[in-house]
């Protein structure tokens, strides 16, 4: 269990029926409409695990692990004081937003020792729903449909989600004690998906003499399935005892298919007790290889230099909305573009030189290294032009160049210190036309914008203590400090991005071991820093939307700041069976 941080204080009492904006200087007209929701992000969450391993002779093992999880969330830890006039932990909107996930996941590892190699066989199952619930009144108010005009508007959604996983992972590595050495496998995963969603508008049909009564305004169903498969493999070759070379290669195909439906039942003309959605396909398949060549030189017992160039990339599809029609018909829609529906897989090229070095009788590790890596076809997020909904779209290029060390010494037989700093500079190599995205729609990026999420300097330092009692069970202590830097919330910080703050967070724990048990006492955020991590939409979308009763009827609070969770204490056991 989280404990909780966030309150909504202007909860409505009733949908389509109490004031959402009611007179804050009146508190009857206040207790009329609005009510304040007490833990409105609390979390409840239970995770069980369970393996097994087994040994058939001295060859072959077999590992079987199961996981469950269940989590319960109240709704998010957010801020709309620039939207709302709230306060740090407080959330401006109507509606709480309740979430239930599940997560149930089976594995099985298999390892055959063949004498000249070690075949693996990695096989998962997973298995994800969830159930929830999000405020859509902001949303809906700024499309300008006529909503406005209900002076008791407010809009939810119920979401549902559904999706099957399965992974399947070979390879053969080579035993050999010569100067070759080589790994081969296969890699297949198939992924199949559903998620619903659901838009309610109580009471508006009734006060715009529309037929229906389950208020529903808005119904979407997508249906995706990827599925990748991919051969690989890798050789290495010493030349001397000091210097070695390794080379290898992934070649891998996937394909994306997305069956979307969606309805309007306000304006669609369908039945009162109907939902017709209209559905459309699409699909994608495409296939590419990516490689790695890596050397290293051990020029004594302490050092360890090291050189990598390789590629990476991330598989992408299609966007998980319906396309538009051509013509668009006038009036509401929530589609995508053309050039909306193509996600474009996004390449790197990486280049990186480092430093292993051991001192002082291995009492201190010291590892650095520099890099460059060039970006082609960054993902970025963005929305659509009709219904604003959330897509991701591919910029031009970019370039991320950084350095980064660590450190791990041990001062005497009960004290250690790590510590951690890395550099990152990353912006786009090239101009990206209409890859920003807005509430006042898209603009251009150009080249040297930085690129948002990412902080440029971020560090981290942990003081460890450990020690045996005289029964023999274990103590560990620790003191830790994470910092990072402020960062962007759109590309170069345009179109009314943001840059948030940096900031410092401290947390200990105190672990007690003996035998079976373990427990963890811990402490999270230890002065209860506040911080804002993260946006939704932006604040050109922070106006007043004019109703019926007068102006200023609606503040839109759409916009709002995720913060870190305060102090957290906590209380952990764990205890492992052998059977």
């Amino acid at each position: 269990m989280v404990p909780a941080a966030s309150t909504i204080p202007n909860a409505v009492n009733t949908f389509g029926v109490s004031n959402p904006q009611p007179d804050r200087n009146h508190p009857s007209d206040l207790a009329a409409n609005v009510h304040r929701l007490k833990d409105a992000d609390s979390e409840n969450t239970l995770t069980g695990r369970i393996g097994s391993l087994y040994k058939f002779g001295d060859a072959v093992t077999a590992n079987v692990t199961y996981f469950y999880q269940r989590q319960e969330v109240g709704g998010r830890t957010i801020n709309n004081a620039l939207a709302f006039d709230t306060g740090r932990y407080e959330s401006g909107q109507r509606v709480p937003e309740p979430n239930t996930r599940k997560n149930q996941l089976l594995s099985l590892e298999l390892s055959a020792d063949l004498g000249f190699a070690t075949l693996t066989s990695a096989s998962v199952f997973s298995h994800y729903t969830e159930n929830g619930q999000r405020d859509q009144t902001d949303l809906l108010l700024s499309f300008e449909y006529g909503y406005e005009e209900f002076p008791s508007f407010t809009a939810s959604t119920r979401e549902t989600g559904r999706e099957d996983r399965l992974s399947q992972d070979i390879r053969l590595v080579s035993n050999s004690t010569g100067p070759f050495s080589w790994i081969g496998g296969l890699f297949y995963n198939l992924d199949k998906s559903t998620f619903k969603s659901s838009e309610f508008v109580p009471g508006y049909p009734q006060y715009a003499g529309i037929d229906r009564p389950d208020n529903l305004e808005y119904y979407s169903a997508t249906d995706p399935t990827f599925a990748e498969s991919a051969a690989f493999g890798e050789l290495s070759y010493k030349i001397t005892r000091a210097w070695q070379v390794r080379g290898g290669g992934r070649y891998f195909g996937y394909h994306n298919k997305i069956n979307n439906g969606t309805a309007l039942p306000l304006v669609d003309g369908s039945a009162p007790s109907e939902i017709a959605p209209v559905f459309t396909s699409n699909s994608i398949s495409s296939s590419s290889g990516i490689f790695k060549f890596n050397t290293s030189y051990q020029f004594n017992k302490r050092f360890l230099g090291y050189a990598t160039i390789s590629q990476g990339y991330r598989n992408r599809g299609l966007n998980t909305v319906t396309p538009c029609q051509n013509p668009i018909p006038p009036g509401q829609n929530v589609c995508a573009l053309p050039n909306e529906i193509l996600i474009k897989p996004d390449k790197t090229l990486n280049h990186e030189i480092g430093l292993k070095t051991s001192w002082f009788g291995g009492r201190l590790t010291v590892n650095g290294d520099v890099y460059y890596i060039d970006w082609k076809d960054v993902q970025v997020a963005g929305v659509t032009q009709n219904g604003s909904v959330p897509i991701t779209v591919n910029g031009a290029r970019a370039a991320s160049q950084g350095l980064e060390f660590a450190v791990l010494g041990k001062i005497d037989r009960h004290w250690s210190i790590a510590a951690n700093y890395s550099y990152n500079d990353a912006r786009l190599s090239k101009d990206a036309p209409g890859i920003v995205g807005g509430s006042l729609g898209s603009t251009d990026a150009k080249e040297g914008d930085r690129l948002p999420g990412s902080p440029i300097n971020q560090g981290s330092l942990r003081l460890s203590y450990s020690d045996r009692l005289a029964n023999g069970w274990k103590v560990e202590a620790g003191y830790g400090i994470n910092a990072l830097d402020g960062v962007l919330t759109k590309v170069g910080g345009d179109n009314y991005g943001e840059r948030l703050s940096g900031f410092t967070i401290h947390k200990a724990d105190v672990v007690l071991s003996g035998g079976p048990w373990r427990a963890r006492l811990y402490v999270n955020n230890l002065f209860d820093k506040y911080a804002e991590t993260g946006v939704r939409s932006d604040l050109a979308g922070v106006q007043p939307i004019q109703g019926p009763v007068g102006p200023n009827n609606f503040i839109e609070r759409r916009y709002f700041k995720n913060v870190l969770p305060p102090r957290i204490f906590g209380l952990q056991f764990d205890y492992d069976f052998d059977l």
